[in-house]
């Protein structure tokens, strides 16, 4: 895994004042630097391509954490170093990526992490247009990986961060780009394969940094794992970008991305093993005789093994059950479950954690003149009708599939027919809650015409 608190060569990073490598502007001696196993592209077209000192592509090395916003006073040379994460990515004494209770990468300020800006004019689709003006004879890729040839690797995964510049250009405009504001906008990386041999392999991933769709923009600022499992056996990787914010020319958004952890591993080395530390959003409430669907979030998210089996630990009182990861419940009480995950910590090794689940009794109401009487509720064609016939004896009404999954919830404000929207058809709970706030609890069948 890439620690770049224990580089290669250089021996060791010095870092300017606004947190940037001492050799970012340097074309002589770092086309390549390196950390473990691998070599990155800097300045990859030599000598002179930094027009004395000027400008800088490729990766360099980065511990500033600055995420703000700098468009006012201008992001080139002073604040082209930070992260939107807030600093590099932290990790414990044997090496592991730490995350919090949450499940989210813990960051620490001043610790390193590679920030890239693209150079696309030097790739092979923007030669034609622009390689007279490099110092090579021939198009190559700005961010090339490089791998010890004395090896043979298998790709695993990186971690990634939106930079600032993009982050702000994205939501308000920078310069010649535009916001990402149009529907079907985006901003994304995409990392490709070296063969062995050197030849690229033609398999790549993507990942989605941001993206405006709906209506709405969504960008990605925490430190994120990206899976690289599917490019196989690997000689190296190379990365390229592509954003909507672009002309006849190229690209006018600034072409900057935020990396850390990469990780391959020997061929003849077992799998490495994420470990899983924790498994949260686990449901802790139900309904007697109504089915609960367990669901769970693994933490990290990069765990290696992340399919759960549910099993019951004590059913106690109510005769708890589970099919699949169906929860069910005779009668009130407490029960604990088991979520178990095979290889969760290691090879071999399981990660088990339990949990609480309080039953309760549904209160099923005998329908009196005074709060809940003369509803009537039936299927017809697609939908589920609910028709309370005196003035507002229902403060909300929920469906819910078998498993338990809510299908439609609404409030109901008057004594107006409550309609469904076109559900498939199947059995279906109807839970009605009165303005005395109890509960009725009916099972209904739809089927289509």
């Amino acid at each position: 895994m890439l620690n770049l608190l224990n580089p290669t060569y250089p021996s060791t990073f010095t870092f300017l004042g606004n947190g940037y490598w001492d050799k970012t502007f340097t074309d002589v001696g770092y086309t390549f630097f390196k950390s473990q196993v691998f070599s990155f592209s800097h300045l990859i077209e030599g000598p002179g391509s930094s027009y004395g000192g000027a400008v800088w592509n490729g990766f360099t090395v980065c511990n500033s954490g600055d995420n703000e916003n700098h468009n006012a006073h201008g992001w080139i040379g002073n604040y082209e170093w930070g992260c939107m994460a807030g600093g590099g990515i932290k990790t414990d004494a044997e090496g592991n990526v730490m995350v919090d209770e949450n499940g989210e990468v813990v960051v620490q300020k001043g610790l390193p992490y590679l920030v890239g800006y693209w150079n696309y004019m030097i790739e092979p689709e923007w030669w034609e247009m622009f390689g007279e003006w490099s110092p090579l004879d021939e198009p190559t890729h700005c961010f090339q990986i490089l791998l010890d040839d004395d090896e043979e690797y298998e790709a695993v995964g990186m971690y990634v961060n939106i930079h600032p510049w993009t982050y702000y250009s994205n939501l308000y405009g920078s310069g010649p780009a535009r916001p990402l504001n149009q529907e079907g906008d985006y901003f994304k990386l995409i990392i490709h394969g070296y063969n062995p041999d050197g030849s690229e392999s033609g398999k790549s991933v993507e990942f989605f940094f941001a993206k405006f769709e709906s209506g709405q923009l969504t960008q990605n600022t925490k430190w994120t794992w990206v899976d690289l499992s599917s490019l196989g056996e690997i000689g190296g990787l190379y990365c390229t970008m592509a954003t909507t914010v672009a002309n006849s020319g190229g690209p006018v958004a600034p072409m900057y991305f935020c990396m850390d952890k990469l990780q391959v591993r020997t061929k003849e080395e077992n799998p490495i093993i994420v470990p899983v530390t924790n498994i949260i959003n686990v449901p802790d409430s139900t309904l007697a005789g109504v089915p609960l669907t367990l669901t769970g979030t693994v933490v990290p998210e990069n765990a290696t093994n992340k399919t759960i089996i549910w099993s019951v630990v004590s059913a106690e009182t109510t005769g708890a059950t589970i099919t699949g990861n169906i929860f069910n419940a005779s009668d009130s009480g407490m029960a604990v479950v088991r979520a178990t995950i095979i290889n969760g910590l290691a090879e071999g090794e399981d990660y088990n954690q339990d949990f609480d689940i309080k039953v309760t009794e549904k209160e099923v109401i005998i329908i009196d003149e005074n709060e809940l009487s003369s509803i009537q509720i039936y299927s017809y064609q697609n939908s589920i009708y609910i028709k309370p016939l005196h003035a507002k004896p229902l403060q909300s009404a929920e469906i819910l599939d078998m498993t338990g999954r809510l299908v439609y919830q609404t409030l109901i404000n008057s004594n107006e027919t409550v309609i469904t929207p076109p559900i498939p058809s199947g059995h279906y709970f109807v839970k009605l809650i009165s303005q005395k706030n109890r509960i009725l609890t009916t099972k209904v069948t739809l089927i289509h015409p």
